[in-house]
């Protein structure tokens, strides 16, 4: 089987605006953020992410949904949407319920938000952890 290799991982400071292949948000021009280079069956190809999106990546261990071909921002997503589900977060006042709201969060592939609200969730978390210790 092939399984995806790194080649390259750096930490760069953005020169202009990139998508981010994890949330499919902005990269904003003087952003640091993570640019690795891969080979996989289908060639060589280029990764950039927020370090928030690779801290949630770490955070949530989403690469034990690997199967040795990388996770795609759709596989991201569904991580996003798994945790923020498990952990009762309501996902907005202007639904009726959170499938409603899941479907637009969905449609519209920008995870950047709730990437956020993810990360929000976990310091929490870590904080009343330490509390309790």
């Amino acid at each position: 089987m092939w399984e995806t290799r790194i080649i390259e991982d750096r930490q760069l400071k953005a020169r202009k605006k990139h998508t981010c292949d994890w949330c499919c948000g902005t990269i904003n021009k003087g952003t640091l953020y993570r640019k690795t280079r891969l080979i996989n069956f289908d060639g060589f190809y280029t990764w950039k992410s927020h370090n928030k999106c690779e801290e949630v990546f770490s955070a949530l261990e989403m690469d034990f949904h690997d199967d040795g071909n990388g996770i795609d921002s759709n596989e991201f997503g569904d991580c996003l949407e798994e945790y923020l589900r498990d952990n009762d977060w309501f996902f907005g006042k202007d639904y009726d319920d959170e499938e409603d709201y899941l479907e637009d969060w969905i449609d519209d592939h920008n995870y950047e938000d709730y990437v956020d609200k993810v990360l929000e969730l976990i310091k929490a978390k870590e904080k009343k952890d330490v509390i309790l210790l």
